[in-house]
């Protein structure tokens, strides 16, 4: 957690407190460091997901949002895009 908070700029509020010791036998001291790692977790989650969807795209299953044009459509405007540039040559 301590290097993620390396991440703030030095003029961050949050900055200079978290350099003095944080006494977490305390509740106040329990909530700030549940405060500060929470985020950290999420972002680690999201890593570890990510991660797992990547064989997921290598066996050439499909993820996210569904294509908007169909294979048609992209075709025709594919063709579309290169007689535009032969009629400007």
């Amino acid at each position: 957690m301590w290097k993620a908070l390396d991440y703030l700029r030095p003029g961050d509020t949050l900055a200079g407190p978290l350099r003095e010791a944080l006494d977490t036998t305390t509740p106040g001291g329990r909530l700030v460091f549940h405060v500060f790692a929470a985020p950290v977790e999420f972002i680690r989650e999201l890593v570890v997901e990510g991660t797992r969807e990547g064989p997921a795209v290598a066996r050439g299953q499909r993820l996210g949002r569904p294509p908007a044009l169909t294979a048609e459509q992209i075709r025709y405007a594919r063709g579309q895009s290169a007689a535009d540039l032969e009629a400007e040559r």
